[in-house]
């Protein structure tokens, strides 16, 4: 079974749509030249982009490393798509910020920006995002992820607060190259 989580639309009327394809084996709609058409994994996050017609895909993938949860999705003007994912255990793309070697405790989530193309990440960040990050880009692409944290931690950009450990909300402003907090 498959069930869509996030939707999107661009400025020509394109729809994106995340979700999760349940079962090894899949039988959801992927296209020629997707970032991964792997179906071997029990739960398969999805992300597809279909016409503003609504009657064809123009992409459809998987993610490559068994997934079944984007959170959050955006699309820029350029057609390419934001998302927050926290289960894969996919590698950060050279140059992206990555919070798993400075934090030991904390909600490490996936940023992921997919090219216009649907065929690869432009790059996958790992920053600590907390529950059920929302995403946002602005107009000059700097990604902002707002979330609720618990007790264990987040990162600050303060060098006198590295870590704090209060639960509250939470907003992170990620570069455009995906690079720096």
């Amino acid at each position: 079974s498959d069930e869509a989580t996030t939707l999107s639309v661009d400025g020509g009327g394109n729809a994106y749509i995340t979700g999760t394809s349940y079962g090894s084996g899949s039988t959801y709609p992927i296209t020629a030249g997707a970032w991964s058409n792997t179906s071997s994994y029990p739960y398969l996050a999805f992300i597809t982009k279909i016409n503003p017609a609504g009657n064809g895909l123009i992409y459809s993938t998987f993610l490559p490393i068994g997934s079944y949860n984007i959170f959050n999705a955006t699309v820029d003007k350029n057609g390419c798509l934001y998302f927050v994912e926290g289960r894969a255990a996919l590698p950060v793309t050279s140059g992206a910020y990555d919070a798993t070697n400075i934090l030991t405790v904390g909600d490490v989530k996936n940023v992921i920006k997919l090219n216009a193309a649907g065929s690869a990440p432009i790059f996958v960040s790992k920053v600590n995002a907390g529950w059920d990050p929302s995403i946002a880009v602005d107009q000059q692409g700097a990604i902002y992820l707002g979330s609720y944290v618990g007790t264990w931690g987040y990162i600050t950009t303060l060098p006198q607060q590295q870590l704090t450990s209060v639960p509250g909300s939470l907003v992170t402003k990620l570069s455009s190259d995906g690079a720096n907090l």
